[in-house]
């Protein structure tokens, strides 16, 4: 599995649209377009922009793309793409800052153990 920040135009309403994946609207182009940018897990490109074409409920044939290229070490996201708390991401993905809640561990057998 590798590790993207992909980007692309949408152009229908969001409420058609679930990535479980962050993502972010940054802004929209000269035709009203939002533009989308992402980031996702995936075995390779291809897969990584299937998984964004998947994502809607009426998927289009292609993808308005924008560009696609490895997430940077170290990452989740960038300054201007922060990773907050409610974004579907691995545990082992975070930024350690106290937003960012780690997954919650699993009950003891103590706290599942009905009488």
């Amino acid at each position: 599995m590798a590790d993207f920040w992909i980007s692309w135009y949408n152009a229908v309403p969001l409420s058609t649209f679930e990535l479980h994946s962050p993502w972010w609207v940054s802004g929209y182009d000269a035709n009203d377009r939002e533009t989308m940018v992402a980031a996702v897990r995936a075995d390779s490109e291809a897969a990584a922009w299937e998984q964004v074409r998947t994502a809607y409920d009426d998927p289009p044939t292609e993808v308005a793309e924008r560009f696609i290229e490895d997430l940077p070490p170290g990452s989740p996201f960038s300054g201007r793409f922060p990773q907050y708390g409610w974004m579907a991401w691995d545990d082992d993905r975070t930024c350690g800052c106290d937003a960012c809640t780690a997954a919650p561990e699993p009950p003891t057998d103590q706290e599942t153990h009905h009488d």
